[in-house]
């Protein structure tokens, strides 16, 4: 596996998906800032395909950042919330590469 497929593939969208959680969790506003940098290659890959996953992509990368600011503001009820776009944008993708096979 090369650097590109780690950076905007799979692996960094799981590890940042982990690292957003575990951030809005504990209310550490550098754990989840750790995990809207290692979101955005893979969201900003995703805005380059096809419209309908392009919309999804900047929803989700807008909604990271939003839940970013909250955490910061210290509302953490409000950043879990953020942070559905990017669940449902990786449960999607997930549901589609699956249902290729």
């Amino acid at each position: 596996m090369n650097i590109v497929s780690i950076v905007f593939g799979w692996p960094s969208a799981l590890l940042a998906l982990l690292l957003l959680i575990s951030g809005v969790a504990a209310q550490r506003i550098t754990i989840a800032w750790l995990g809207v940098a290692l979101s955005a290659g893979f969201l900003v890959y995703l805005t380059l395909n096809p419209l309908p996953f392009a919309f999804l992509g900047l929803a989700a990368l807008g909604g990271n950042i939003a839940a970013l600011v909250s955490l910061h503001r210290k509302r953490q009820k409000v950043a879990g919330a953020f942070l559905v776009p990017y669940i449902a944008v990786l449960l999607i993708l997930s549901v589609a590469v699956v249902g290729q096979q």
